[in-house]
């Protein structure tokens, strides 16, 4: 088990050292606009399997701002997935936030989703979509004292294509419902996310994944658009 996590920690260093390689090189701190910016977010998960079909996962992720000058936030996300049948997943998890805002203030989040995935495969091409429901998402100061009362939907539809037996190309587009608490204002897709990527099985139990993706969404009645360079590094532990 050691060995697994130093082995871990090494490679994940490496990935984090290449996306700031790649982010410095391609985007200088002032190239984008007042209501654009540019992000890296960096994640790590692993899963364990329990029994047939069952599995806990655990993942977390740290998202740097404004240019990738300045850290933002964490979350650490811990749930249960369990595989219904040959085109059906299910999963139920809790999830912890971090965030820290312009003023260098910390706050802390709870939330809770669950969400089923359906998949199906024609040759080298899979498709799958993602529905679930999420508690609050939005930063107001209201759901600190509440957590739960605000819901979203989030649908998350992907399309991947097998290079080779360890590489895939995929592009995926998801979207953001408020089902509650909506006011006046509120469009009635609340965020997108449009996303390309690469994922590349390293070892039997590893596997890396680094994305481009665009997020839209309305704030302050102004378009804000968010470019961000992902990656994730996942590791299936032997029971």
């Amino acid at each position: 088990m050691n060995k697994i996590f130093s082995s871990t920690i090494r490679e994940s260093l490496l990935l984090w050292t290449l996306s700031f390689i790649s982010v410095s090189l391609i985007f200088p701190s002032s190239c984008l606009a007042q209501n654009e910016d540019f992000n890296v977010w960096s994640a790590f998960s692993f899963d364990r399997k329990l029994r047939k079909d069952t599995y806990l996962h655990f993942s977390t992720q740290s998202r740097f701002i404004e240019n990738v000058t300045r850290y933002n936030f964490s979350f650490f996300d811990v749930g249960l997935d369990k595989k219904l049948n040959k085109h059906f997943d299910f999963t139920v998890a809790y999830v912890f936030n971090i965030k820290r805002d312009l003023l260098d203030y910390w706050y802390f989040r709870h939330q809770l989703y669950s969400n089923v995935t359906y998949d199906i495969g024609f040759g080298d091409f899979k498709f799958s979509n993602r529905f679930r429901i999420q508690s609050d998402l939005d930063d107001q100061l209201a759901l600190y004292t509440n957590p739960f009362s605000v819901f979203f939907y989030r649908n998350k539809s992907k399309c991947k294509f097998e290079l080779s037996k360890k590489t895939s190309l995929y592009v995926s587009y998801e979207w953001y419902y408020k089902i509650n608490n909506r006011s006046m204002d509120d469009l009635l897709i609340h965020r997108t996310r449009t996303a390309i990527g690469v994922c590349n099985q390293l070892k039997k139990r590893k596997k890396i994944d680094v994305y481009f993706m665009l997020q839209k969404q309305m704030k302050n009645n102004q378009l804000v658009n968010t470019y961000v360079l992902g990656s994730e590094y996942a590791l299936r532990i032997k029971r």
